[in-house]
């Protein structure tokens, strides 16, 4: 019960500070930031939805990990400015981001049985095959967003080879924690 209940609270701390951080780029008119925070809250109500909809007990691990992402993404890194003065922020982020959504995935393929009857060798090569793909998403997403706005997120060549490498070592660890299947499950 106490688990369920911290996890309720920090589902709610997550989205409350979300919603603060498009309160505060809504009236500052930073709109770029704004859309970013958007996306991510509705990464984040897709999740209670699909949990919702389906009744899929999604693994509490695996959400937490997930509503802790947005806290990180949106108010810390954007609302706070962690991204503009911590230079390994970013990093961070995508290690941590490819990680979470790595194993969200898979908890969420294992309970609509995906993943049925396969051998944890083929969870684990799944995984980081997964999370390298998400990870290429996301630098797609950022190249998009630079490109489109004008804005300056990648710093080049070395930062993008850097993203790619680090979102990679999250879907690493992301593919060794599958040998726990507490973790996920």
């Amino acid at each position: 019960m106490k688990k369920n209940s911290f996890l309720k609270i920090i589902v709610l701390i997550s989205l409350l500070l979300q919603i603060y951080s498009l309160l505060i780029f809504l009236f500052n008119k930073k709109y770029l930031e704004l859309f970013g925070v958007f996306l991510v809250l509705i990464y984040n109500i897709f999740i209670l939805l699909f949990k919702k909809i389906t009744n899929t007990q999604i693994n509490k691990f695996c959400i937490l990990l997930n509503f802790l992402l947005p806290i990180f993404h949106s108010f810390i890194g954007k609302t706070l400015k962690f991204y503009d003065n911590i230079s390994w922020w970013d990093k961070f982020l995508h290690f941590y981001g490819t990680l979470a959504i790595s194993l969200l995935f898979i908890s969420i393929f294992k309970k609509l049985n995906f993943l049925k009857d396969n051998s944890k060798f083929f969870i684990f090569i799944f995984t980081f095959i997964l999370g390298g793909f998400l990870g290429q998403l996301f630098e797609i997403l950022e190249h998009t967003i630079d490109t489109l706005s004008h804005a300056q997120s990648q710093h080049g060549l070395n930062d993008t080879m850097l993203d790619i490498t680090l979102n990679n070592l999250g879907a690493l660890f992301a593919s060794f924690l599958t040998f726990n299947e507490n973790l996920y499950k």
